[in-house]
């Protein structure tokens, strides 16, 4: 009985050995084993699973330990900051947040100041072409007053019937008397052929002067865009 047991035994260890050595020659055979692997398994199996949680507590701790020396070491390396610093910090804070506020204080009102300027330069503008349009608006009402009156026909027909010569030297009394708009106002119902001989019957600075005037005749020369 004992023999047989002892043959059992020994035919299950040579099967576990040789089921050994093949798992090895397999691992071998498909580069799946080397010595640095059979190190790091010899060493994994060295120690059981307590020590290795013991070692990894002890590594933790010393980690710990040195950190918390390294921070130490670096606040007694940092002077603490007396109450005059600390007031001087404060004061120097304030001293620079107030300089920010007038700095922007004094930005606003320039801006302020920019934009009032540009409003009364603008309503300046407006006054000035309302006070144009009205007194274009006057004119034009003026001669238009003048040129459908019936005398001012009458007048007309006979300037034209004249000599220019005779004509002009009417008209130049009319203008010596204060009269231009009116003599214009002939001027501009004539004819452009009759009116231009009249004309150049004035002497010539008089005589540009109708020009110019018969030009700008009903017209606002500069006049600014309505807003």
């Amino acid at each position: 009985m004992i023999r047989s047991l002892k043959i059992i035994f020994l035919t299950l260890a040579l099967a576990n050995m040789l089921a050994v050595v093949g798992l090895v020659g397999w691992l071998a055979g498909t580069n799946r084993l080397s010595g640095d692997r059979l190190e790091t398994v010899r060493t994994l199996f060295s120690t059981t699973v307590a020590q290795d949680e013991a070692k990894q507590k002890a590594e933790e701790t010393k980690t710990a330990a040195a950190e918390a020396a390294a921070k130490a070491a670096l606040e007694a390396q940092t002077p603490p900051i007396s109450t005059e610093d600390k007031l001087a910090l404060q004061t120097q804070f304030d001293s620079v947040m107030q300089q920010n506020m007038e700095r922007t204080r004094r930005t606003l009102r320039d801006m302020r100041k920019s934009l009032d300027d540009q409003q009364a330069k603008f309503d300046k503008q407006v006054a000035s072409f309302q006070a144009d349009k009205t007194a274009f608006e006057a004119m034009r009402k003026q001669i238009d007053e003048i040129e459908g009156d019936a005398q001012f026909k009458k007048a007309l027909a006979l300037y034209q019937s004249l000599r220019p010569k005779d004509a002009s030297d009417m008209l130049k009394e009319l203008v010596a008397g204060g009269s231009i708009d009116q003599v214009v106002a002939y001027l501009n119902a004539m004819e452009s052929r009759k009116a231009s001989k009249i004309i150049a019957q004035f002497d010539p600075p008089m005589a540009a002067d109708l020009l110019e005037r018969l030009r700008t005749r009903g017209q606002l020369a500069a006049a600014p865009e309505e807003p």
